[in-house]
């Protein structure tokens, strides 16, 4: 059996920034300090911490918690994202397609091209996403887009 804790961050007027569970919510706090240093961890002012026996436990409240509470910034595991969180959700993949870009320095204009590539694809995605899911939440039919170049 293996105690785990629920953690919620608040910013300053005590809004809910987001909510996870870990087994060592101190390395997790250092995760988000370096995950989330350019979105929501700068904003977060206080953590609360809450132990549960089972992982199972701290799951179920988690799960009650991203659909009661509505955390700002959390991803995964939530039927609704606010457009906080899907603004640093694209910020993170953009970094992660820029990193996975091979550096040659013997080559430094093949690897500026591989860059510029990366975050045009990661901003074209991200662009042509949050624009569907503006769509649905004003329950826009299907649009299709024929080709006008002729």
């Amino acid at each position: 059996m293996t105690r785990t804790a629920l953690y919620r961050f608040h910013d300053a007027d005590g809004g809910l920034l987001y909510v996870g569970i870990t087994n060592d919510p101190d390395h997790r706090r250092g995760q988000h300090a370096r995950d989330a240093a350019d979105t929501w961890y700068p904003l977060a002012v206080t953590r609360e911490v809450v132990w549960f026996d089972t992982r199972a436990e701290a799951e179920t409240a988690e799960r009650e918690a991203l659909a009661n509470e509505r955390p700002r910034f959390n991803v995964a595991h939530t039927s609704h994202m606010t457009d906080d969180a899907w603004s640093a959700h694209e910020s993170r993949k953009a970094k992660r397609a820029v990193k996975s870009v091979q550096i040659d320095p013997r080559d430094p204009g093949k690897t500026a091209d591989a860059i510029q590539a990366a975050l045009t694809d990661q901003r074209l995605l991200a662009l042509s996403l949050a624009l569907q899911k503006r769509a649905e939440r004003v329950k826009l039919p299907p649009v299709s887009f024929k080709d006008r170049s002729h």
